[in-house]
């Protein structure tokens, strides 16, 4: 899925540091610089993170969008971490 996402930015004539795609594990710490992006798109992937791993991988957005960045969700059953985890894992 890369490797398409990356011809279809050079079709449209997107390169870095318009845009750039990264594959690291959400578990880990994400492999990009601390206030270094506009915007963060996720396709059905954080909920097949386990809870902690949905804290971890939020503290992460945060830690590396900038200010007024934007996240992008399109997932299933984020509801209830959002009522119940996000606010206490961006203030942590």
């Amino acid at each position: 899925m890369v490797s398409l996402a990356r011809r279809n930015a050079l079709k449209q004539g997107l390169n870095p540091p318009q845009v750039a795609f990264v594959q690291a594990a959400l578990t880990e710490p994400l492999p990009i610089s601390s206030n270094s992006i506009d915007c963060i798109l996720s396709n059905c992937v954080i909920n097949l993170l386990p809870l902690s791993g949905k804290a971890n991988l939020f503290k992460e957005t945060h830690r590396v969008l900038k200010s007024g960045g934007r996240i992008v969700l399109d997932d299933v059953s984020l509801e209830v971490f959002f009522h119940c985890f996000l606010d206490q894992a961006l203030h942590r």
